[in-house]
């Protein structure tokens, strides 16, 4: 199965990296995939404007990130930017609240709080004010 949107083709994972991509699996292979159709899909300027937060962080090396949420992508993806920094990250199994997973990233935010692991460090973050 291959994913087509305006003309453009999306090829770059196998057969089984795509099967993957259906269970709640995240491989790098998977993540590849989602990321190469995402981007294709926001040159189409296929989503809705974004929902977007604004999180403070106790690490100095990122004292803040923006968050920008796109639930009608497939799969969810929202895409976190700290300084020059942006990684995209997809939705993945939680208990509670919404977690995103990218190779190097985990995002996890309930009740206005988010713990994110990125690079190797622990970030403790809050929602500071409304979403824009």
């Amino acid at each position: 199965m291959l994913f087509a949107l305006s003309g453009l083709t999306l090829s770059a994972c196998s057969e089984s990296a795509r099967e993957a991509c259906g269970a709640d699996h995240i491989s790098s292979e998977c993540l590849a995939l989602h990321t190469e159709k995402f981007d294709l899909q926001l040159k189409a300027r296929v989503f809705e404007e974004p929902r977007q937060g604004v999180y403070h962080c106790d690490d100095q090396s990122r004292p803040e990130l923006l968050v920008s949420f796109y639930p009608d992508a497939t799969p969810p993806a929202a895409v976190i930017d700290a300084g020059d920094e942006r990684v995209v990250a997809f939705v993945s199994r939680s208990a509670s609240g919404a977690r995103y997973q990218a190779q190097d990233l985990t995002f996890w935010e309930h009740q206005g709080e988010a713990t994110v692991q990125w690079a190797g460090d622990t970030l403790t973050c809050v929602a500071t004010g409304p979403e824009r």
